[in-house]
């Protein structure tokens, strides 16, 4: 999480901006230090108290290397691709499917 000039309380009032239009997402009745995601069980508040500086570690480019050499997952290498990647061979969006895909779902990530 690089956030160089970033703040506990900025992170969440942009949270609250970017996120409100998400069902899932929900601002606390009272305060403006935490934020509500609606899990499958039950209503979860995080509070943003430390919340940066808990996430402020960084990957190191030599486990990004090992990362993207190591695997023969598609994804991977749709991730981490330097340049544009085809993406016709991925699934349209779910309004648009067949009831059987024409495509096995198990090839989207294998090589």
């Amino acid at each position: 999480c690089r956030v160089p000039q970033g703040s506990d309380q900025g992170f969440v009032a942009k949270l609250h901006d970017k996120c409100a239009k998400y069902p899932h997402f929900l601002k606390p009745r009272f305060g403006n230090a935490a934020f509500i995601i609606k899990h499958f069980a039950d209503n979860v508040e995080y509070q943003c108290g430390g919340f940066l500086e808990k996430n402020r570690d960084t990957v190191l480019e030599e486990q990004l290397e090992c990362i993207k050499s190591a695997t023969c997952c598609r994804l991977i290498h749709v991730i981490f691709a330097e340049t544009p990647v085809d993406h016709s061979a991925t699934l349209p969006p779910p309004s648009r499917r067949r009831a059987t895909p024409s495509m096995p779902l198990g090839s989207l990530t294998q090589p």
